[in-house]
């Protein structure tokens, strides 16, 4: 496959002293179209994409969040560039885009506006189907009727829907497949095969019952009545970052753009998941115009009816990936420099691209990110108010890096997981070196004196 072309989010075309392409017109609108896509899809307005330029030194609050949320929404109008591309060039059959043909750029643009359908579909009425998305897209002519490519259609919204939500990673096998957590949830099932019951294939159930089947599903809030022993859990900053679950404890990290995957931990084969997108979670506005709030309530509403009024605590998720993601690097030194020299580069290969909100969460002590946002670095934090949602996931890393202590003498001094352990066990160091020497050097005062008195 060829490499795919970059396309610039600059406003200008012009030519720059490094040289910059100018665009032909199509990319330049197919760009466009994405542009939109990812604001619509968050529930935002195009133009905070504009870059604003004010003083670090004179930059009010306001100033920060705007600058972040502009930074966020480049970089995930980027990210959706760049997948979008891909899908572009692997889409062979020039039939499936009615009037597009084979031009890359073109059918940039109508997976563009299919998304933007898909969205407007959605958002109107969640509770529809893969089909229904399609059936509205043939109508707009923006896919084929062809019952011959009904298979590719409906896995192109399929993959759109998995990149506008962030709840999936869609797999390019035309068969409606995802990889989550190391396995495929759809592996061996095509678009004719059904979830439950003998006549109801994939495309025709409602896309959030397909999620919930998935177990794509935010998890719940912590609540006091059912879970008083692990809400009185403290989660302590210094087991849970990366230096200590990685160097101690001997956790590899896994990067993922997907949502839910965030702080999966598979203890088997000591991996542990991150979310790596998280200018998703900083612009995201929840409210009706989001389509992953939409979908999302919707699931809820499905798995458990009496508490869909709670709206999914989407807005507490996405903020505790943010704060999750701090306290794994950012807020601790060691872990700051582990994210530096190992893992920035890894999480850049999952996206494709360099997330800014990614590195300032994981590289600065006190990131504006979360500065603006009115969350800051402690010491320990209480599952039941800072992680209500995500709580059991972290208390789970913490007992495994409890657990795991090193059993090597120079990772035994610098560990900072248990203090009064780590001071003791200097102090025996320090002290039992100092006694070695002075008896050594009692020792050779002893053969010196028997020595002199023989003479």
């Amino acid at each position: 496959m060829k490499k795919p072309q970059v396309l610039n989010f600059s406003t200008s075309s012009s030519s720059s002293p490094m040289g910059t392409v100018t665009h032909p017109r199509s990319a330049m609108e197919s760009l466009g179209k994405v542009k939109s896509l990812a604001a619509d899809a968050v529930g935002q307005s195009n133009a905070i994409a504009s870059p604003i330029h004010s003083e670090a030194s004179n930059a009010t609050v306001a100033d920060m969040r705007a600058q972040n949320k502009s930074k966020a929404l480049q970089t995930y109008q980027s990210f959706l560039c760049a997948k979008m591309q891909l899908l572009s060039e692997q889409q062979t059959d020039p039939a499936l885009f009615p009037q597009c043909g084979d031009a890359p750029n073109k059918v940039l643009g109508r997976l563009a506006q299919i998304g933007l359908d898909a969205v407007s579909c959605l958002q109107q009425k969640p509770r529809q189907s893969f089909h229904d998305v399609y059936t509205d897209s043939v109508g707009l002519q923006l896919l084929s009727d062809d019952q011959k490519l009904y298979q590719s259609a409906n896995h192109v919204i399929f993959v759109l829907v998995g990149w506008l939500t962030m709840l999936y990673n869609p797999q390019p096998d035309a068969q409606m497949s995802i990889f989550q957590d190391g396995f495929q949830c759809f592996q061996h099932r095509t678009l004719t095969h059904p979830l439950s019951g003998p006549s109801t294939p994939h495309t025709r159930r409602e896309i959030a019952e397909n999620m919930m089947f998935l177990g794509l599903v935010i998890p719940k809030r912590l609540r006091a009545d059912t879970s008083q022993d692990q809400a009185a859990t403290s989660l302590d900053a210094r087991l849970i970052n990366a230096a200590t679950i990685c160097e101690y404890a001997g956790v590899e990290i896994e990067w993922s753009t997907s949502l839910f995957s965030h702080l999966s931990f598979d203890e088997s084969r000591c991996r542990l998941t991150l979310f790596a997108l998280p200018s998703f979670c900083l612009l995201h506005n929840v409210g009706e115009t989001s389509l992953l709030y939409s979908l999302h309530e919707t699931i809820a509403t499905l798995v458990s009816p009496a508490e869909a009024d709670e709206k999914a605590m989407i807005d507490g998720f996405l903020r505790e990936v943010l704060l999750s993601l701090h306290i794994f690097f950012g807020a601790d030194k060691r872990s700051r420099k582990y994210f530096k020299s190992k893992e920035f580069h890894r999480s850049k290969g999952v996206s494709g691209i360099e997330d800014p909100i990614l590195t300032s969460l994981c590289t600065q002590r006190k990131p504006s990110v979360l500065t603006t946002e009115r969350l800051w670095s402690k010491p320990n934090y209480s599952p039941s108010s800072d992680f209500p949602i995500l709580s059991s996931r972290l208390a789970r890393i913490q007992a495994f890096s409890r657990a795991n202590n090193p059993n090597r003498g120079l990772k035994l001094w610098s560990d900072r997981r248990d203090l009064n352990l780590t001071y003791t066990y200097r102090a025996v160091i320090v002290f039992g070196t100092i006694g070695v020497i002075l008896s050594l050097a009692q020792t050779c005062l002893s053969a010196a004196q028997l020595k002199y008195s023989m003479k």
